[in-house]
Formats: structure tokens, sequence, C-alpha cells
């Protein structure tokens, strides 16, 4: 499909099949690949005006960032371009999914209150956006980051901590043996 659209100079169809096979080598583990065909989808998007297709490309960009560990390029993609972008045309759908991205970059950073907070921002965009789909991502995110904090959290069972009485002294150092 992309020799044909070259062919008839259709630059909207090479953006959308370049943005295509980027996430599809993403998901082949051929993250070279992918980068370069995203790059380029993103270049026609650019010069033909079309927005959507590159917050939709610039998500994707992010999301291969994250897949290797490149945190401060994937935040940058998703949370200044993607979703600032998405913001500007009003595609609540992309602020959804720039957010869901985010949170699970904020995650693997160990910041969960932040995470929490974009999976939040995104189920409500999805609810907005009538996402079926989106929701569910969102809520099973959310989920696994309530799990993660709970298996993060001291046990009820543990050991607890040892507590020294005060000592009836002014210098509590120097308390006798058997206040203890």
């Amino acid at each position: 499909a992309l020799d044909l659209f070259e062919r008839i100079g259709d630059d909207l169809g090479k953006a959308n099949c370049l943005q295509f096979l980027g996430t599809l080598y993403i998901d082949l583990d051929q993250l070279d690949v992918a980068e370069s065909a995203l790059h380029s989808a993103l270049k026609l998007f650019r010069e033909i005006g079309n927005r959507l297709g590159q917050v939709n490309t610039l998500n994707e960009l992010g999301r291969l960032y994250r897949g290797t560990r490149q945190y401060g390029e994937a935040r940058t993609t998703l949370s200044w371009s993607a979703y600032q972008l998405s913001v500007d045309i009003s595609d609540t759908l992309g602020q959804g999914t720039s957010l869901l991205y985010l949170g699970r970059i904020q995650t693997d950073c160990g910041e969960l209150d932040e995470a929490e907070q974009s999976f939040t921002d995104a189920l409500r965009l999805y609810e907005t956006a009538q996402s079926p789909y989106g929701v569910r991502l969102a809520h099973e995110e959310l989920d696994g980051l309530r799990a993660r904090r709970q298996s993060i959290q001291p046990s009820d069972t543990a050991t607890p901590a040892i507590r020294y009485p005060e000592s009836s002294s002014s210098n509590s150092a120097t308390g006798s043996a058997d206040e203890l």
C-alpha cells in the first residue's frame, strides 16, 4: 500500500501507512525500523497539516520510547507534544491516550501519585469520549497501580516497632533499666 500511495502522490495515505507500520514494528520489537517509520509519518503529517495524525504518531513514539526506557524522551513526546496538540484540536481520545501512556511511564519511574492522577484523568477523558476500550484500559491501570501500592506497603503482620518508654528524668538517656 505504501508503494501505491507514493506512486499516486497521496501523502496522507503514505503517512497513515508509515504510522501503521511503525506501530506494527513496535509490536514486533523491531524498534529501529519502527522509530524511522514513525518519524517519517510525523514529518508527512506536519507537512500536510494533519494534526490528528501527528497526535497519534506522537503517542506511538512515546510508547516506543517507554519500551526502550528513554523516559525523558517519552515524557517530552507524550506530555508536551502529543497531549498539548490533542488539547489544541479538542481530541479527547488523544488526550486520554497521552495521559494513559504518561501514567505508565510514571509508574515505571515509581511516581505512583502522579501516575494515579494521570490514569484518573485518562479515565475521565475516555468516559467523555465514550470509549469503552479506553475506559477498560484506564481501569486496568488504576487496578494495577492499587495492587502495586498494596504490595509495597508494610504488612499488618510485620513485627511492630520497638517502643521505648520515656524517662521521667530530664535526660532520657540516663533512665534506669527498670523503665524498659
